[in-house]
């Protein structure tokens, strides 16, 4: 039974008053005054979690480990993101794309993309910008999502500027309705029992990997990707659908 729901939440600015992180908060907070269950949430961003460039060694798909570890906080986020039920990515808009701070975050993370390391994880995308390239961002995000095998429930998209500008325009108050919606969708998870449904893409990944690492299962003792799959039992299914109405089951309120 669940009677708390934790939420990880990054978004990938480093300004002090971003206006994705101000999103976030509202979301979260609207989460909270809709569901019955307890509400925790951890926020971080490029103002206050230092993450080093990826370098490119691979140890993290062969060894598990990433070398990097000892030198910045992405031991701490992961490890949140472990207990997280929820998790929330958001990122401005950087021509068309990410944020370099929040890119430094998805590659050093990459090797989760493997195995679907954040399966049974409900996730959340914030996009914003001061005028378009939106759907870049979140279309990226989300697919990062899908490949660590967290279920989208939600995508918000919106035009900020700065923080002036999202006060003046009532920016915040006209997204509640979609705020809500996502809210009532977490809310049916965990209360009422509704088993959240995969995408295409999380379907065909999964059975990509599956004939994979069954086929690499010699190598389970050298390659912790292999490792990781097989221990995680997800070759008993068939389909990604039967892993999450399998971890969902039991999650009921």
């Amino acid at each position: 039974m669940k009677n708390i729901i934790k939420i990880f939440v990054y978004t990938g600015s480093c300004n002090k008053h971003s206006t994705t992180a101000i999103l976030a908060e509202r979301l979260v907070k609207t989460i909270q005054e809709t569901t019955k269950l307890r509400v925790s949430a951890d926020y971080f961003s490029g103002s206050n979690a230092h993450i080093e460039e990826c370098v490119g060694c691979t140890q993290c798909f062969m060894k598990g480990k990433c070398t990097l570890d000892v030198r910045d906080d992405l031991p701490v986020l992961r490890k949140k993101m472990m207990e997280a039920d929820c998790i929330i990515l958001g990122s401005p808009v950087y021509f068309h794309s990410v944020s370099g701070n929040m890119k430094k975050y998805m590659d050093r993370l990459s090797y989760w993309t493997h195995v679907m390391e954040l399966t049974g994880k409900l996730g959340v995308v914030i996009s914003t910008s001061g005028g378009n390239g939106m759907r870049f961002v979140s279309d990226y995000l989300k697919k990062f999502m899908d490949y660590l095998g967290i279920i989208n429930v939600g995508v918000v998209e919106a035009v900020t500027y700065n923080e002036d500008y999202l006060k003046s325009q009532g920016v915040v108050e006209k997204l509640q309705p979609e705020f809500l919606s996502i809210a009532e969708k977490i809310r049916g998870i965990y209360e009422e029992g509704v088993i959240p449904e995969p995408d295409d893409l999380q379907r065909a990944v999964f059975k990509m990997n599956n004939s994979r690492y069954k086929e690499m299962e010699k190598y389970r003792e050298d390659i912790a990707e292999v490792r990781n799959w097989l221990d995680k039992g997800f070759t008993d299914f068939e389909s990604y659908d039967e892993v999450i109405a399998d971890l969902f089951k039991e999650d009921v309120c």
